[in-house]
């Protein structure tokens, strides 16, 4: 693990507070689009036979898409053609999260969606020692 410091913890914070932000402001709008159009009929392919469609309510699609995810399935399609403002902040999100992937590997040396306890013991104790020398700083610049 590379050496933190305080800017590199800063970069980390503003980065995952972007992606924070973005995942809140997509989930409050998929809770309103559910509440003002879940009882909404929506033609989509019928599932035994992909040629015929059939009228289903949103609130069952939703259902769907959370099982099914967000590709390659009808209630997806249905969804990005109907709310694609929705698809577009998932688009973010995923591009904000390859962004702290990528700077959690340069910085510190690995990704934590693969971490470990020694490597949370090894970033606590990184953060413990910027956190240190920060104060250390603080403390020679007021003369304590």
């Amino acid at each position: 693990m590379k050496k933190l410091t305080p800017e590199i913890i800063d970069g980390h914070q503003k980065i995952a507070e972007e992606l924070g932000a973005v995942m809140e402001d997509m989930s409050k709008d998929i809770k309103t689009m559910k509440a003002q159009n879940g009882e909404n009929e929506a033609e989509v392919a019928d599932i035994e036979d992909g040629e015929k469609t059939v009228s289903v309510k949103e609130k069952y699609l939703w259902q769907e898409m959370f099982h099914l995810g967000t590709q390659g399935n009808r209630a997806a399609d249905y969804f990005r053609k109907v709310y694609p403002n929705i698809f577009k902040k998932q688009e973010k999100i995923d591009q904000l999260r390859e962004k702290m992937a990528n700077y959690q590997r340069e910085h510190f040396g690995f990704d934590f969606t693969q971490i470990t306890i020694h490597r949370i013991i090894d970033f606590i104790q990184g953060v413990m020692a910027a956190e240190n020398k920060r104060k250390s700083l603080l403390d020679r610049i007021l003369g304590r």
